[in-house]
């Protein structure tokens, strides 16, 4: 229909009803529609169902006198009733004095086929749109509301999000009725009655983004000059969880979820307990102190409507996890009621009682998305040696051209190192260096904010911590919300070799814990991630050795680009909890004397383990464009393949590696000559690198500019499992600081490698790589000792689309600064964080802070706002936290 046609329906219709329509009555009766209409039959013509809103859920239409009689009736049964505030009776016989002249009147409508899926409350089914004639109107005004046919088509339709648009939220107590067996549904209203202006519909919004519905905000305020920034990422409570400690000095466990506290507490203690959480949700609804709402005294005589009802129910489930009805407050009408209901869910065997997999027998059929729509980071966080905790801070190492090799870390301390040492150099003749690159207080680990006891964190190996938090942090400087992410099809992939966590701890029966298995086991390094998230993509572990994490980025583009997920984790881990690898590898002469990785140096004479983690977020562009992230990088191409029969197993094969290069070249789009450096996977192995360097010169023979050739383990040595995205994430901030950094201890180049071909370039001092026409890309190798090799191409990213900025004079000088944490000393730690990094900032753009923190941040239980004109402000008002 046109939108003249459809205001001229809604005209004439309403005029009709107002000048000639029979005085009438319509009532709300909260039973299923077949006792309603049993009940019915006594009062013959003068009664009919009018509206089907859900299954228990019925409106009656009629004479009035009849009516008031039904009602009484059925509330004596023990059901709720409302007379509906009209003097008509709408779908029922009293329209049928209005349907000629209306008929006559919509004569010549011209419907045509839908562009929006339009679904008819007459038939309760999809129409097309041609059919909405003037005889189907004349049926809608005069024929029973089939509502719930309606709802329950839209939802097997696959839809789950809800927005009552009309003058008052009348049906929205039914559409949360219609979908409370969906517990992703989300069900908002749109406008009320008596409150105009924009008020209404933005909270509508509002109300849709904290439920985790995308919300288009750069359509909703086009003209915005405000912009999502980065922000200081959470302040985690880290205390000690490692396993030289005995089982007395562990703290007894904590409590993972709200029916673990209720079950933690003595049985006589647990009704008073779930008691106060209903009576405490209550008040807040209400504005009351908690001791004024009584628990045995009904909602309704308390001050609570419908709405509030609903509400209640929404924001007790959401603290408890369970699933409550939507009429709950007329089967549980009191505060005492309703936590005897909790309080059989928190006793019950298995607590969601089958709500999660009821929720998603549905599933969605991916759908394949643009082939040229690329894989882009929208997001980098990173763990790395030395304190660097962030990508900043990586880059500040890069481009100082520093490194971060140290000594043994503490933790190993328990080990006879000199032992180890005196029996390596009499094994090899070699002299074994204490030294390699460690994740700084890698046992430290805010176990209460995931969730965790402290007796299952100290099981939990260091790889599974690392990755949680990293996660997290890549997420907050996406400007994500995990509730937008719960429920929705994002995968996790993560690279990790095999733990060594538990491998000090002779296992016996007594020292059993119950969480072995699942602290230690690899694939819950990315399982952990998805649980924790409640995201449900694919979760995938991968072990290729030191090409795990960018198998795991190859992994996460195809998902991407096949449909099969809309957002990807990808990266890796490496957490040496034992001094084992240094072991083994001194054995094998693999070891550099110095302690140092010396990337295609002449004096290169084995490699330097070392720790890490990097998480990337990924997302195809378009996705990225349209939810307004910054492009930080374009994945070009990639390819994966395997040396197959070569030297020998851990052998090196440069043929294999030239086939995975020009795989990815290939998978890219591209010819070499695109390429303008690449990070090599560069061990510093008398072998490994002057095969390497081989074959990318027959890759890029015949080149006009040499491609230049550097790595990052020159800096922080060999983070195994970790290295590829370690590698990834330093060329995408290459990209940024339009800089090449040097690699370190390579004065001398590797003379077993021909540098006079012209086809290579050993970066040896910084080299400026600026933004020019040609768009810029660099490679990134990762070859594992099983013989899985990868190649990945990162891209420069596009030019932002340009956006119209227009002045908002109405602002005032100061703005509301979110934060938030687990608990109110967590809250007071993020205060102290944030302060801090206000403090180096005293330019910062408040407007920008203020915006993304209320809508690029997880909001969690204890919160504080404080108002501020500048950073110096701020800071000042987030110490007094």
């Amino acid at each position: 229909l046109s939108l003249a046609d459809g205001a001229r329906i809604v005209a004439l219709r309403a005029r009709a009803v107002q000048d000639r329509a029979p005085d009438g009555a319509m009532g709300l009766v909260e039973r299923p529609v077949g006792e309603v209409t049993g009940q019915l039959a006594a009062y013959g013509d003068a009664l009919s169902v009018a509206v089907v809103n859900t299954a228990r859920s019925t409106v009656v239409a009629g004479d009035a006198e009849a009516l008031d009689r039904f009602l009484a009736q059925m509330e004596a049964t023990g059901a709720y009733c409302q007379r509906v505030d009209v003097d008509y009776a709408s779908h029922s016989p009293h329209m049928d004095v209005l349907l000629p002249a209306l008929r006559e009147q919509l004569t010549g409508l011209a419907s045509t086929e839908t562009e929006i899926a339009f679904y008819s409350s007459v038939t309760g089914e999809r129409a097309a749109g041609p059919e909405l004639d003037a005889d189907y109107w004349c049926r809608n005004l005069r024929e029973p509301v089939r509502f719930d046919r309606a709802l329950e088509r839209l939802r097997a339709d696959g839809f789950g999000t809800f927005v009552e648009v009309s003058p008052h939220p009348v049906l929205q107590i039914a559409l949360a009725q219609g979908t409370e067996a969906d517990a992703a549904a989300v069900v908002v209203g749109s406008l009320r009655r008596g409150r105009g202006g924009l008020e209404q519909p933005l909270r509508a919004l509002a109300e849709l983004h904290v439920q985790g519905v995308p919300v288009p905000w750069q359509r909703v305020f086009p003209a915005s000059d405000t912009y999502r920034t980065d922000l200081p990422t959470y302040a985690f409570e880290r205390r000690r969880y490692w396993l030289d400690e005995t089982d007395d000095t562990i703290p007894p466990a904590g409590t993972a979820s709200w029916r673990e506290d209720v079950l933690a507490l003595p049985e006589p203690e647990r009704p008073g307990s779930v008691v106060a959480l209903v009576t405490q949700e209550a008040a807040a609804l209400l504005g009351r102190p908690v001791d004024a709402v009584r628990p045995d005294l009904t909602l309704r005589e308390q001050g609570f409507d419908s709405l509030m009802v609903v509400e209640l129910r929404n924001r007790l489930s959401a603290r408890t996890r369970v699933p409550l009805p939507t009429v709950l407050a007329f089967d549980y009408p009191t505060p005492r009621a309703i936590a005897a209901l909790l309080l059989t869910h928190a006793d019950a065997q298995d607590p969601q009682d089958g709500a999660q997999e009821a929720a998603s027998a549905v599933a969605a059929v991916p759908v394949r998305p643009d082939e040229d729509d690329p894989v882009v980071i929208v997001s980098m966080a990173c763990r790395l040696p030395d304190g660097i905790d962030t990508p900043e801070a990586f880059w500040d190492l890069l481009a100082d051209g520093r490194e971060a090799s140290s000594p043994f870390p503490r933790r190993w301390d328990g080990w006879d190192l000199g032992t180890i040492e005196e029996t390596e150099r009499a094994a090899t003749g070699r002299r074994f260096e204490r030294r390699g690159g460690f994740v700084r207080d890698v046992e430290d680990f805010d176990a209460a904010f995931f969730g965790l006891s402290p007796r299952e964190a100290l099981s939990l190996d260091p790889q599974q911590r690392l990755v949680l938090e990293v996660v997290w942090e890549a997420i907050e400087r996406a400007n994500l919300r995990t509730a937008s992410l719960e429920g929705g099809n994002t995968g996790v992939y993560i690279g990790s070799m095999s733990s060594d966590y538990d491998i000090a701890r002779r296992w016996d029966v007594g020292s059993s814990d119950g969480y072995k298995i699942t602290g230690n086991g690899s694939s819950l390094i990315s399982g952990r991630v998805s649980y924790t998230l409640g995201l449900s993509g694919p979760a995938l572990t991968i072990d290729t050795a030191c090409s795990s994490s960018l198998v795991a980025l190859r992994l996460a583009c195809e998902a991407l680009r096949s449909g099969e997920c809309d957002l990807a984790f990808a990266g890796g881990v490496t957490v040496m909890s034992t001094p084992q690898i240094f072991v083994e590898f001194s054995r094998l002469n693999g070891l550099a004397a110095d302690g140092r990785c010396k990337s295609f140096a002449d004096d290169a004479d084995g490699t330097s383990w070392a720790e890490g983690c990097g998480v990337l977020v990924l997302k195809r562009l378009s996705d990225a464009r349209r939810d307004g992230d910054r492009v930080l990088a374009v994945v070009r191409g990639t390819a994966m393949n395997q040396d197959g029969r070569s030297q020998g197993l851990t052998a090196p094969n440069g043929l294999a590696q030239q086939r995975v290069v020009r795989g990815a070249l290939a998978d890219g789009g591209l010819t070499p000559a695109d390429i303008d450096a690449v990070e090599a996977h560069a061990t510093g192995t008398v072998l490994g690198d002057p095969i390497e360097a081989g074959a990318l010169a027959s890759v890029f023979a015949g080149r006009v500019r040499p491609l230049h050739l550097g790595s990052a383990k020159s800096n922080i040595g060999h983070a195994q499992a970790a290295s590829g995205v370690i590698g990834v994430i330093k060329m995408v901030l290459a990209l940024q600081h339009e800089l090449l950094p040097r690699t370190l201890h390579a004065e001398k180049p590797n003379t077993r490698i021909d540098w006079t071909g012209g086809e290579l370039e050993l970066l040896r001092e910084p080299r400026k790589w600026p933004r020019t026409r040609r768009v810029r890309r660099a490679g990134v190798s990762s070859f594992g000792i099983s013989g899985t090799n990868t190649h990945v191409i990162i891209e420069e990213a596009p030019e932002a689309p340009e956006t119209v900025v227009a002045d908002r004079p109405g602002d005032g000088p100061v703005h509301p600064l979110v934060i938030s944490g687990t608990d109110p000393a967590a809250l007071r730690a993020q205060a102290r964080h944030w302060a801090e990094w206000l403090d180096a900032r005293p330019a910062a753009p408040m407007r920008d802070i203020a915006h993304t923190s209320a809508v690029g941040r997880t909001h969690l239980d204890a919160r504080a706002v404080v108002f501020a004109g500048d950073a110096t402000e701020a800071a000042a008002a987030l110490r007094a936290v």
